[in-house]
């Protein structure tokens, strides 16, 4: 019985999958939008701080990355769980804004020579 306890709390909820799953994904938009802001003509100060702001979130992305690594499930005392859903929220709305920018720097598609219009 202790066995089965200790190998039900080494497991990922499909919750906490899908956490890790958008924190990689904001990993690699905050590492794109750094490399972009670099191809972009800008002065030295933006790429300066476009580099710090990504070197922080990729800071603590990584940090919240090896924490789960090691950490499957979180006590249910506080302020475990407080810290837990913060970040989750955190995290998410980044996911979000940190999209946003990666979509708003893809160049848009060149027009066709067949298309309809025009």
């Amino acid at each position: 019985e202790a066995d089965e306890e200790v190998a039900e709390q080494g497991k990922f909820s499909i919750r906490g999958v899908t956490f890790l799953v958008i924190y990689c994904w904001l990993w690699c938009a905050v590492a794109v939008n750094c490399a972009v802001s670099f191809s972009l003509r800008q002065p030295w100060w933006r790429h300066f701080a476009d580099a710090a702001m990504g070197g922080l979130w990729l800071a603590v992305v990584t940090v919240v990355l090896l924490v789960h690594s090691t950490v499957t499930s979180v006590p249910p005392a506080q302020p475990y769980r407080f810290v837990l859903f913060a970040f989750r929220f955190i995290l998410t709305v980044a996911t979000g804004v940190q999209t946003c920018v990666l979509v708003q720097s893809l160049p848009s598609p060149p027009t066709s020579p067949m298309s309809c219009s025009g």
